[in-house]
């Protein structure tokens, strides 16, 4: 696919949007209702998905945990004595 290309403004609803092509979408690895950032550079803007933080990464592997996935308590070695 090309570096440069062409597409227009258009309203959308209220604001104003921009149509990517789907060779695009398709090569960036991105799909409708990814969430982007928008960073002005100059006169430009450039646009990056927006990756999770390592919170949010951890918040969506807990909500993964139920009790029928969850693991019991792990005992190593051999009692000694005055285990609580």
């Amino acid at each position: 696919m090309e570096k440069y290309m062409k597409t227009t403004i258009q309203k959308w609803g209220n604001s104003s949007g921009i149509r990517l092509p789907k060779l695009l979408l398709q090569e960036l690895h991105l799909d409708n209702g990814t969430v982007v950032e928008l960073e002005r550079v100059g006169d430009g803007i450039m646009m990056y998905p927006r990756r999770p933080t390592r919170e949010e990464t951890l918040d969506l592997l807990l909500e993964r945990i139920s009790p029928e996935n969850m693991y019991g308590p792990e005992l190593f070695g051999d009692e000694a004595g005055g285990e609580v």
